[in-house]
């Protein structure tokens, strides 16, 4: 496993371990669950805030989430569904529900600890 995986890995741990513990409205998936597309957005995403020193706001990171999502056919719908690619949180950030927001502001965090753990 290449270190940029390792990286995106202990996000999405750590998104799930939110998710459940929050019970979210929307349910974290575990790793092994993400499609590649998915698992590549969240490589890029993790870049992005590296390369940026981190300095992106919960609302900009989810803007470039749903930008990631609708380039590979993702749309909103009132219910997440992985076969018909629909997700709630594919709206803006003022209109997710706060428990999702909130994941949003947990990625960054997570991200800058996945950095700290595994270099970069």
């Amino acid at each position: 496993m290449n270190i940029q995986t390792k990286r995106a890995l202990f996000v999405q741990d750590v998104l799930k371990e939110y998710s459940d513990e929050a019970q979210t409205p929307v349910t974290e998936p575990s790793w092994d669950d993400i499609d590649d597309d998915r698992k590549q957005i969240t490589i890029n995403l993790m870049e992005n805030l590296h390369d940026n020193n981190f300095n992106v706001t919960a609302s900009d990171l989810h803007q470039n989430w749903v930008n990631a999502h609708s380039s590979i056919g993702w749309a909103y719908g009132d219910v997440y569904d992985s076969v018909a690619k629909t997700h709630p949180d594919i709206t803006t950030y003022d209109n997710l529900d706060p428990l999702e927001a909130k994941k949003f502001d947990i990625f960054i965090q997570a991200a800058k600890l996945a950095y700290e753990i595994y270099g970069g």
